[in-house]
């Protein structure tokens, strides 16, 4: 074999050292820092026996995603997910934006990743707050005759109808053989005051996507 192959064979770098001049420059640059970032949270995976969160953080711009990278949430930071459960009445899951304090990690093996150490709930509750205003002002421009917005009080026909002092009829939208169905019902047969309730049931789920069409086709049957 001549020389000049010989040379052009040994020409070349082993991953793991390129992956290594990687790291050392990631961690020079960004070692010690943490920054806050906003961006939608997807591919959520909660692991409770071990208190970790792995997710995706996202961005998008007109329908085009502009950046990507994968995230986790060890267990000294799983608190902050129990934390923004509690204050916010919201499940942590894909689809929320949220603003969150991250730490840059590079590995030779598992690549670039984000360590979320902090996330800003009040962000998140001011977000909620400004979705719940656009919807009940979307409500009230879309359906005049049945809602209405009078001295910043939402009256809707329900509302108007005068109620007694013991709601006999129950109408409960409920999943079936669910935990909180059964403890309803056994709350109203087993009331202090003996009283007695009429009890529609109607079947569905009511979480996700699609729950509000379940829903309202259970009301229309």
């Amino acid at each position: 074999m001549s020389e000049k192959i010989i040379k052009k064979m040994k020409d070349y770098t082993p991953l793991s050292e390129l992956m290594g001049l990687i790291q050392e420059t990631i961690e020079f640059q960004f070692e010690g820092n943490e920054y806050w970032v906003s961006a939608q949270i997807t591919n959520v995976k909660i692991q409770e026996h071990t208190r970790r969160c792995y997710l995706k953080l996202e961005e998008y711009a007109n329908g085009r995603k502009l950046a990507e990278v994968r995230a986790v949430f060890w267990s000294n930071y799983y608190d902050e997910i129990e934390k923004f459960e509690k204050l916010t009445d919201q499940k942590f899951q894909s689809g929320l934006e949220i603003i969150c304090r991250v730490k840059v990690r590079f590995h030779k093996v598992y690549g670039l990743n984000f360590d979320i150490t902090k996330i800003d709930v009040a962000h998140t509750i001011g977000a909620l707050e400004l979705e719940r205003r656009n919807t009940l002002a979307r409500l009230v421009k879309e359906n005049p005759d049945t809602i209405r917005l009078i001295d910043g009080v939402y009256y809707t026909f329900n509302k108007q109808l005068p109620l007694p002092l013991v709601i006999g009829n129950i109408a409960l939208i409920t999943p079936p053989n669910s935990d909180g169905q059964r403890d309803f019902i056994n709350e109203l047969e087993n009331n202090v005051h003996g009283y007695t309730y009429a009890i529609d049931e109607y079947l569905c789920t009511i979480q996700g996507v699609k729950a509000h069409h379940l829903i309202l086709q259970q009301l229309q049957l």
